[in-house]
């Protein structure tokens, strides 16, 4: 009973660290950064989303059947709109997200917000977060001010398009909870198929059958956010690029002592840059992540199948450890997940447990949930350990048998 004590006080004390620790400066310095008043305010630093009164007492929401076939990725981007979840800041009544593009554009347009309980539209200008070949990674930070007992039905959308004001601009929206209501999110993990299966998209539509099941439950019952236990993309095919089937053909000591080279660090780079794209960009998963706000963490299949299960050998060698960083700042750059100051010491399960954790709403209820889902990660990492031996034995057997490391 100790030792699940020290667990709890341990995921206390991280949830406390990371949601009202480094965060809180973040959110406050966002609050002074967002420039979304009204242009034709002559208070330059009036915030309506935030400053305004509500001028309904609710906003009740009727559910109603969305007409998804307008909901795309905006055509005039590589990829996005992303929406992500970050923060509920109670004491402030305010809801904190953001939305991610990437665009080869050097001057991103505003994005409007829209609040249904507020007279004027906000603004929220891009800021750059990472560039790579030409294509600039641009987030726009949100925040809102919660009812306490209504859900809000928030519209969005892009002030012009390449670079034009147009009459009728594509939108897109997304619900944010009353305050002192729970939040109703979704639950997802393995979003793709292994490199064995054949032709998933022409035998099974890909995944887009479950992805279209979820938004149909959103219609009846709005989801608040979507929580992407990990594979929420597979990217076992980055081992086909030809700079990877090089380095499989060697021996296996000459595997180990490879160096990652530039050669092969743009070579990965770039699948994983290309796969990112076009996989949060497709069929209707890129209509889900436009509509309902997302929080991820990481599994192996977001680096390769296996990842974090192979012998320290393999694991811990210079060309599997360049692959993890790159996908690490792919996954920043997608979902800008935090993972914990003191985390970079730990192995994958337990990084992946931190992740989770960090990730975690401010709903006393998902507090339990996720502090059960601690343990049972625990337990795991400690049976992983246990059977480490039998796993070293067995791991040349797996990988021939999936073409990866044998």
């Amino acid at each position: 009973m100790d030792f699940i004590g020290d667990i709890a006080h341990t995921v206390s004390d991280r949830i406390s660290h990371l949601i009202h620790g480094d965060e809180h400066h973040e959110n406050e310095d966002q609050v002074k950064n967002l420039t979304v008043q009204d242009p034709n305010n002559p208070n330059a630093n009036r915030n309506p989303l935030l400053d305004d009164d509500e001028e309904v007492e609710d906003a009740a929401i009727e559910a109603a059947r969305q007409e998804y076939e307008s909901i795309k990725p905006s055509p005039q981007f590589k990829c996005g709109p992303v929406l992500r979840y970050q923060d509920t800041l109670v004491d402030q009544r305010r809801w904190v997200g953001s939305v991610l593009i990437v665009t080869d554009r050097q001057d991103p347009p505003r994005l409007v917000i829209q609040d249904p309980t507020k007279s004027q539209v906000g603004y929220s200008s891009a800021r750059k977060l990472y560039t790579w070949e030409g294509s600039h990674f641009y987030r726009y930070e949100i925040q809102l001010t919660l009812l306490n007992k209504r859900e809000k039905n928030v519209k969005y959308w892009f002030e012009t398009e390449n670079g034009r004001r147009v009459q009728t601009p594509q939108t897109w929206n997304f619900f944010v909870p009353a305050l002192d209501n729970a939040f109703n999110w979704a639950f997802y993990s393995c979003n793709g198929f292994t490199s064995d299966v054949e032709d998933p998209e022409t035998n099974f539509h890909g995944a887009n059958p479950l992805w279209d099941d979820l938004l149909a439950a959103h219609d009846g019952k709005p989801f608040h956010a979507m929580v992407g236990g990990g594979d929420q993309i597979y990217n076992d095919d980055v081992l086909a690029t030809p700079e990877m089937v090089e380095w499989l053909a060697l021996d296996e000591e000459a595997r180990v002592a490879t160096e990652f080279t530039n050669e092969k660090k743009y070579a990965v780079e770039k699948f994983y840059f290309d796969h990112y794209t076009s996989h949060f960009a497709s069929g209707t998963y890129s209509k889900a992540l436009s509509l309902i706000p997302m929080v991820n963490c990481w599994d192996d299949h977001d680096i390769l199948d296996g990842y974090g299960s192979y012998p320290a050998k393999y694991q811990l060698c210079a060309v599997m450890q360049g692959r993890c960083f790159l996908v690490e700042m792919n996954a920043w750059e997608w979902t800008s997940a935090r993972v914990c100051p003191d985390c970079h010491h730990l192995g994958p399960m337990q990084v992946t447990a931190s992740v989770c954790m960090a990730t975690v709403f401010t709903e006393p209820a998902l507090f339990c949930v996720c502090s059960v889902c601690l343990f049972v990660f625990v337990s795991l990492d400690l049976f992983a350990r246990a059977t480490r031996t039998w796993a070293e034995r067995d791991t040349t057997k797996h990988l021939e048998r999936g073409n990866h490391l044998g």
